[in-house]
């Protein structure tokens, strides 16, 4: 296994276990030494919601990316890709601020790579189809944590950022369903 993909690998156990946890309820220590647990106006969930979005929309930022790359995609699909990257690249900056401004570790270990192995030779209709079909099933999780984030978080500007991506990302898996029917 290379040093990249093993990386990659325990990248998404550790945010894969973290993600578990925070689902089922069950506590997990993302505190810095100089923040509190509890403050008035946030949670743990708040912070553990930033600091675990911000890796799942580098992934997201990382496959949209890769279109880039294929030449014959659908404008459709492109713009799609291109609105994700703009998005997710702003909401990432707005989350890392607001943990840095509360003393919280940010998240900034830049977009994960593509599975360049899985997507060699693909012609610009199998990319496509892999794209919309990953990012499906990759916003379907997101907005799955950015609901529990809305449900149990306090910070208004937490609970905001989540709602409003399940909002878009919900608008975005529902274009992405109408544009993969079509091919």
């Amino acid at each position: 296994m290379s040093h990249r993909r093993a990386r990659k690998n325990r990248r998404r156990l550790v945010v894969g276990v973290a993600a578990s946890l925070w689902a089922t309820g069950c506590s997990v220590d993302v505190q810095s030494e100089n923040a509190q647990p509890e403050t008035p106006g946030l949670n743990r969930v708040d912070v553990m919601f930033a600091q675990m979005m911000v890796p799942h929309h580098d992934d997201a930022i990382a496959m949209a990316n890769y279109l880039q790359d294929v030449s014959g995609v659908d404008p459709r699909v492109e713009e799609l890709a291109a609105g994700i990257v703009r998005s997710q690249e702003r909401e990432n900056e707005k989350m890392n601020s607001w943990l840095t401004e509360r003393g919280y570790p940010t998240v900034d270990e830049g977009p994960a790579r593509v599975n360049e192995e899985s997507v060699a030779g693909q012609s610009a209709d199998q990319a496509e189809g892999q794209f919309l079909t990953e990012m499906i099933a990759h916003h379907e999780h997101g907005v799955d944590m950015a609901q529990g984030a809305v449900r149990r978080g306090q910070s208004p500007v937490m609970t905001d950022l989540a709602q409003q991506m399940v909002d878009d990302q919900s608008r975005e898996i529902e274009q992405m369903r109408d544009l993969l029917a079509e091919q």
